[in-house]
């Protein structure tokens, strides 16, 4: 995500947002989680 043009950004979190809650059963899923999270509040 910290390589991507914005247009990437945004067509991966779109993909993302999808699955949060599912993600967020997983310890690895918690990070990706935080991180998407954190993306989407900083726009």
């Amino acid at each position: 995500l910290s390589t991507c043009d914005d247009q990437q950004r945004e067509f991966i979190l779109s993909r993302i947002k999808v699955h949060l809650n599912a993600l967020k059963r997983y310890t690895y899923g918690k990070h990706i989680v935080a991180r998407v999270e954190k993306l989407i509040a900083n726009g």
